[in-house]
């Protein structure tokens, strides 16, 4: 048997102030990222039509009241989406930069690759970054998507300019117009894909189009 005395006591220690904000800091980001991805689900239907914060949240099992307690504004909800993928795009890009054995000009390509599968298995997410959902939301949240544009044909133009410097494509080539003729394709094929309901995958035909991305300049 067990001596009584061996057992320590036990002793119930309250949690202290900086333990309950964290408490409560932590529940309100789980909430937030429910709201969140209530929203991407509504887009992911293949046709989605307007939705309202009543429809958001029925979606996510919460009332409008709770839900207004962290969100003032369905653009809020969406400023919350937009800054969830410019941070995945920008951590893709740097990924594909930090790769070992991989030419400039391949790493081009894996980015404009990577932002086609981005598209594919996110469809809700699409709908947001081709700006099909936001018509009939704030300006601002359309101006947010296209610094997230802008900032991932900037990567795609520096990947092009080292590959000239490392001699893998002319040093003449006309780098800005190489980089927004790959995003005009990547935006291309994000909108033909939420256009089809989702059937026409971005990445349909990936080999033939990268295979001709790979000898502009030549």
């Amino acid at each position: 048997m067990t001596d009584p005395q061996s057992v320590p006591d036990f002793e119930l220690v309250p949690p202290s102030a900086d333990d309950l904000e964290h408490r409560r800091t932590m529940r309100s980001a789980d909430r937030k990222q429910q709201i969140m991805e209530a929203v991407v689900e509504i887009l992911s239907a293949r046709y989605p039509e307007k939705f309202t914060i009543k429809e958001i949240a029925a979606r996510a099992d919460v009332s409008e009241a709770g839900l207004y307690r962290h969100f003032t504004s369905k653009t809020q909800i969406l400023e919350g989406i937009i800054a969830f993928c410019d941070v995945s795009i920008r951590q893709m890009c740097a990924d594909i930069d930090a790769q070992p054995g991989v030419t400039m000009l391949q790493r081009a390509l894996l980015k404009v690759q990577t932002l086609l599968r981005f598209a594919e298995t996110n469809p809700g997410l699409t709908r947001i970054l081709d700006g099909e959902a936001l018509i009939y939301e704030d300006n601002d949240l359309a101006e947010q998507v296209g610094r997230i544009l802008a900032k991932a044909e900037t990567s795609i133009r520096q990947s092009l300019k080292l590959a000239a410097i490392e001699r893998e494509i002319p040093a003449d080539t006309n780098f800005s117009m190489h980089a927004n003729l790959m995003m005009s394709f990547v935006e291309g094929r994000w909108r033909r894909f939420s256009r089809s309901g989702y059937k026409t995958l971005p990445t349909e035909g990936w080999a033939t189009a990268g295979a001709f991305f790979a000898r502009l300049g030549r």
